[in-house]
C-alpha cells in the first residue's frame, strides 16, 4: 500500500491524502474485474467473428453451387440443341448459304426449338444466326408471366437480316464447345426492356465456323437462385456486381435488373466501400474481408470458367466480368459482444460505487482531523486570528492541533500591534487624500465644463490624458487613443494640418492655428489649436493642447459680416429709393400732362406713353427696394397651404400658357391647416414660380427650332407631410434694422434648427429650366444678386425672409442644363415659437 501511495504522490501531486487513499483502494478492488471483463470481451469478439466468417462462407458456397447448377443446365440445353436439332442437312445448307426459311428442314428445326422452349420455360429467345449475322430461326416468348408463358416461331419476314455485331464479337475468339455469356436488355414485342443473360455458342462444321446459337435466359432465374439460400439474418446482403463496380443485384438496394445501367453513380462499390476493399472484391480470388469496412464480406467470382458436366469452358463477357459477395454489418455480428460490454459496464459501475462508498467510510476518520486543520489554516490566512481548532483524536494529530492554536495566538498578538500603527497611518493618508481629491475635483470640474478640450501630451507627443470635451470635438474616446502619438490619430483626417505641438516644443513658446476640415456630412468645421509648452527647470517636458470648435463662431461672424453689409446696403437703398421716388413723381406728372396735351403729334404721344410705362416700372423697382429696406407687417392666420398654392398658380397661369409649360401637382389630402401669413407666403411662391418660368424660357431660347419642339417644359409641384431624416440649419435674413445690435442680443434668435424627426410640411417646386451655376447657388439669397439683365435681385431674398419668418427653411438643388428644385420646409409643431410682427 505504501508503494502504491508513493506512486500516486508522484503521478498526482495535487490530490489530497483522502483522494489518493480512495484511488488506491478502488483501483485494487476493480483491477481484477476489469482484466476478467476485457478477456471476456476479446474472447467473445473472436468467437463472433469466427462464426460470422463460417456462416458467410457457407451462404456464399450454397449460392455459388446453385448458380453453377443453373449454368450447367443451360450449358446442357445448348449442347442438346447443337447436337440433336442441328442435323447435317442444315449444317451443309449453312455452309453453302443455300438454306431457305421456307424449307422443310428449317421448319422442322423451328418446331423442335419451339417444343424445347415450351418445355424449359426459362428462355426469352432462342436464335440461330449465320456467319453474316442473319437470323435463320428465332423462337421467342409471347407472355412474360412465368405461370402462363407461351412461345411462338417468328415468321420468316420478321427475321432480322442485319449483322448481329454484338454476338459476332462475343464468339470471335471462341473455339468449338466454348460458350460466351453477358448480361443484356432486349426489347419484347411491346417495346419494353426485358433483362436477360445472353449465351452465345459458335457452330462449327468440319472445323469451319458456320453460325451462332444464341439463348437469352430470363435474368430472374439467376436472381431467384441468388435469393434462395439467403441466411436467416435479415441484415445479410447478397450482391451481384459487374466488373466496373456497379450493382446488378443488391438484396437491399437493387433487386431488379430493370434499368440495368441506371444509377451507376449511386449503386456501386466505389460509393459504399474504400478503394482497397473494391479491389479485393473485384479480384479473381475467394476470400473473406474483415478489416477496412463496416461490413464483414465474403466474396468470389460468380463463374470460375469450368463446367463439370461436359468439361467445357465458359468465357464471360470480356467487358463485364461478374462477381458475387455476401456481407453483413459488423455491428450486427457484434451485438452479443456489445450486450456483454454493457452488462459488464453496469456491473463495473455498481462495484465501483460500492468500493468508493466503502473507501469513503474507511478514510473519513483519518481525513476529518486534517480537514479541520486545513480549514483553520485557511481561516487564519484570511485574517481571523481568533479561530481555534478542536481535535480530540488522542494521537499525533491532536498534538499538531495544539501547536497550531499556539501559533494562531502569537499571530493574533502581532496583528493587534500592526493594526494600531495602521489605523494611525490611514488617518493621516485619508486626510491628505481628501485634500488632494478636493483640489483635483475642482480642477477637473473646471476643465470638463470648459467647451474647449484640454489634451496633455508628453515630449514625444504621446497622448496622456484629456478633458471631457475631447470626445465631443474629435469624436475619439480618450481610452482608445491614450498612449498613441497625436500625428497617428489626427494627422491623416484633416484635423491637424500643421503640428503646432511640435513647433511649441522646438521653439519653446505658445503656438496656435485654425484648421478647416469637412466632416462626414460634407459640412465645414473650424478647429482652433493652441499648444502651450510645459517646462520644468527650463526644459519642456510636456505640451498642453487646447482644442476649440469655433465653427459656430465662424458662422456667426460670417452672418454678422453679411448682415452689416445688408444693413448698410438697406440704408443706402432706402435713401436712394426715397430720393429717386420724389424725382420720379415729378417726371411722371410732367409726362402725364404732356400726354394729355393736344399740341403734340401721335408719334410724340406714343413716345410719351412709353416713357410713362418706364416710369411705372421704375416705381415698381423703388417699391421693392423700400419694402425690403423697411419692415412689413405680418398677419398670421390658420390656413391650408394647398389653397395658397392654388391661388398662386392662378396668378401666373397666363405666363404658363404663354411659355407652353405643363404643371404637374402631387398634393397629399391629409395636409393640416397651419398658422401662415397668406399674403407674404403667396408672394414667395409666386416669386419661385416666376423664376421657374424665366428659367424654362431661358433654356428654350438657347435651343434650336428642331429641339424646341421636343423640349419638356414642365413644373412639378409636390406638397407632403414628412418626418425629417436629418437636421436642417439656417440663419434668418431679417430686415436691416434687426442687425444693428446683433452682438448685444441673444444670437440664437437668428438661428433656425429643424432637428431630425421633426414633422414638417414640405413644398417642392421643380422646373426643367436652364438650372443655376454651382458657384452661384450660395449667393442666390443675397439681396441685389441677380444674373438677369432686368432683375432686381430682391425676389429670392424675400422668399427666404418669408419662409424664415414661419420658422421654416428653404433649400435649393440645381443642375445646370437639367433644372432646379426649391424645397420649403415648414414645421407642424410651433409650440413655444413667437411669430414676428414684422418681416
Amino acid at each position: 500500500m505504501d508503494k502504491i501511495q508513493l506512486k500516486l504522490n508522484n503521478l498526482f501531486p495535487w490530490l489530497s491524502i483522502r483522494s489518493k487513499l480512495i484511488i488506491a483502494f478502488v483501483g485494487l478492488s476493480i483491477l481484477p474485474i476489469i482484466l476478467i471483463g476485457i478477456y471476456g470481451i476479446i474472447s467473445n469478439t473472436k468467437s463472433m467473428k469466427a462464426t460470422a466468417i463460417q456462416n458467410l462462407g457457407h451462404d456464399l458456397s450454397l449460392i455459388q453451387e446453385n448458380t453453377a447448377n443453373l449454368m450447367a443446365s443451360i450449358e446442357r440445353d445448348l449442347m442438346l440443341i447443337r447436337n440433336i436439332y442441328m442435323d447435317n442437312q442444315i449444317r451443309e445448307a449453312m455452309i453453302k448459304e443455300s438454306y431457305s426459311s421456307e424449307g422443310k428442314d428449317i421448319k422442322l428445326l423451328d418446331d423442335e426449338l419451339l417444343t424445347f422452349a415450351e418445355t424449359r420455360k426459362i428462355y426469352f429467345q432462342l436464335r440461330i444466326v449465320d456467319n453474316e449475322g442473319n437470323e435463320i430461326s428465332r423462337i421467342e416468348t409471347n407472355n412474360l408471366h412465368e405461370s402462363n408463358r407461351t412461345y411462338s416461331i417468328v415468321p420468316a419476314n420478321e427475321l432480322r437480316h442485319s449483322p448481329q455485331v454484338y454476338y459476332l464479337l462475343m464468339i470471335k475468339n471462341l473455339s468449338e464447345n466454348q460458350i460466351a455469356l453477358a448480361p443484356a436488355e432486349l426489347l419484347d414485342s411491346n417495346n419494353k426492356l426485358v433483362p436477360v443473360i445472353s449465351f452465345a455458342m459458335p457452330l462449327f462444321s468440319k472445323g469451319k465456323k458456320i453460325g451462332i446459337l444464341i439463348a437469352d435466359v430470363f435474368v430472374k432465374n439467376l436472381f431467384r437462385t441468388l435469393q434462395t439460400y439467403k441466411s436467416l439474418n435479415r441484415d445479410e446482403k447478397v450482391i451481384l456486381v459487374g466488373g466496373d463496380g456497379h450493382y446488378l443485384y443488391h438484396s437491399q438496394k437493387k433487386k431488379s435488373w430493370n434499368k440495368l445501367l441506371a444509377g451507376k453513380d449511386k449503386f456501386n462499390l466505389q460509393h459504399d466501400y474504400p478503394e482497397n476493399i473494391v479491389n479485393q472484391i473485384l479480384s479473381n480470388q475467394n476470400s473473406v474481408i474483415t478489416n477496412g469496412s463496416e461490413d464483414m464480406i465474403s466474396h468470389e467470382p460468380l463463374f470460375y470458367g469450368y463446367s463439370s458436366v461436359y468439361h467445357t469452358s465458359f468465357e464471360h463477357n470480356l467487358t463485364l466480368p461478374l462477381f458475387l459477395y455476401v456481407a453483413i454489418p459488423k455491428s450486427i455480428i457484434m451485438n452479443p459482444v456489445h450486450s456483454y460490454e454493457l452488462t459488464f459496464a453496469g456491473i463495473l459501475i455498481v462495484f465501483l460505487m460500492i468500493s468508493f462508498g466503502l473507501s469513503l467510510l474507511a478514510t473519513r476518520h483519518f481525513t476529518t482531523s486534517i480537514a479541520q486543520l486545513t480549514e483553520g489554516a485557511e481561516t487564519i490566512t484570511k485574517g481571523n486570528y481568533k479561530y481555534r481548532v478542536e481535535v480530540n483524536t488522542r494521537d499525533e494529530i491532536e498534538k499538531l492541533a495544539e501547536q497550531f492554536n499556539l501559533m494562531a495566538q502569537s499571530l493574533y498578538d502581532h496583528e493587534n500591534e500592526i493594526q494600531q500603527y495602521k489605523s494611525h497611518l490611514e488617518e493621516m493618508v485619508s486626510s491628505r487624500t481628501n485634500e488632494l481629491f478636493a483640489e483635483k475635483s475642482k480642477l477637473q470640474a473646471i476643465l470638463d465644463n470648459v467647451p474647449s478640450a484640454f489634451l496633455l501630451l508628453d515630449k514625444d507627443l504621446k497622448i496622456q490624458t484629456a478633458s471631457a470635451a475631447f470626445n465631443g470635438i474629435t469624436g475619439y474616446n480618450i481610452e482608445d487613443v491614450k498612449g498613441e502619438t497625436c500625428s497617428r490619430i489626427f494627422g491623416n483626417n484633416g484635423f491637424c494640418t500643421d503640428c503646432i505641438c511640435h513647433d511649441a516644443i522646438s521653439k519653446n513658446k505658445i503656438e496656435s492655428c485654425i484648421n478647416c476640415k469637412v466632416d462626414e456630412k460634407q459640412q465645414e468645421k473650424y478647429i482652433e489649436h493652441v499648444a502651450i509648452p510645459m517646462r520644468n527647470n527650463g526644459e519642456v517636458i510636456a505640451v498642453l493642447a487646447v482644442i476649440t470648435d469655433i465653427t459656430k463662431r465662424k458662422q456667426l461672424e460670417n452672418v454678422l459680416v453679411k448682415t452689416e453689409k445688408l444693413a448698410a446696403t438697406g440704408e443706402i437703398a432706402a435713401f436712394v429709393a426715397h430720393e429717386f421716388r420724389n424725382s420720379l413723381t415729378s417726371i411722371k406728372m410732367i409726362l402725364q400732362l404732356l400726354a394729355e396735351s393736344i399740341h403734340i403729334t401721335r408719334s410724340e404721344k406714343k413716345s410719351v406713353t412709353v416713357a410713362l410705362n418706364s416710369t411705372g416700372e421704375m416705381e415698381e423697382t423703388v417699391t421693392k427696394l423700400l419694402n425690403y429696406a423697411y419692415p412689413a407687417l405680418m398677419n398670421f392666420q390658420s390656413e391650408n397651404i394647398d389653397k395658397i398654392l392654388n391661388e398662386s398658380l392662378s396668378f401666373v397661369q397666363l405666363r404658363f400658357r404663354k411659355s407652353r409649360i405643363t404643371v404637374r401637382k402631387e398634393i397629399e389630402s391629409s395636409i393640416p391647416s397651419l398658422l401662415l401669413d397668406v399674403a407674404h407666403l403667396k408672394e414667395a411662391i409666386i416669386n419661385v414660380l416666376l423664376n421657374a418660368v424665366q428659367s424654362i424660357d431661358e433654356k428654350n431660347n438657347s435651343l434650336e427650332s428642331s429641339e424646341l419642339a421636343n423640349a419638356a417644359n414642365e413644373i412639378y409641384i409636390s406638397v407632403k407631410k414628412i418626418i425629417l431624416k436629418k437636421t436642417l440649419h439656417d440663419y434668418k435674413l431679417e430686415s436691416a434694422a434687426g442687425y444693428t445690435n446683433i452682438e448685444d442680443e441673444d444670437r440664437s434668435r437668428y438661428e433656425i434648427n429643424l432637428t431630425k424627426g421633426t414633422e414638417c410640411i414640405r413644398l417642392q417646386i421643380t422646373d426643367t429650366g436652364s438650372g443655376i451655376e454651382s458657384n452661384n447657388i450660395a449667393r442666390i439669397f443675397d439681396p441685389f444678386f441677380t444674373t438677369k439683365t432686368n432683375g432686381t435681385g430682391l425676389g429670392l431674398p424675400m422668399v427666404k425672409r418669408t419662409v424664415n419668418a414661419h420658422r421654416g427653411i428653404v433649400i435649393v438643388e440645381s443642375k445646370q442644363g437639367i433644372g432646379t428644385t426649391f424645397s420649403i420646409f415648414i414645421p407642424l409643431n410651433i409650440d413655444g415659437y413667437t411669430f414676428p410682427e414684422h418681416i
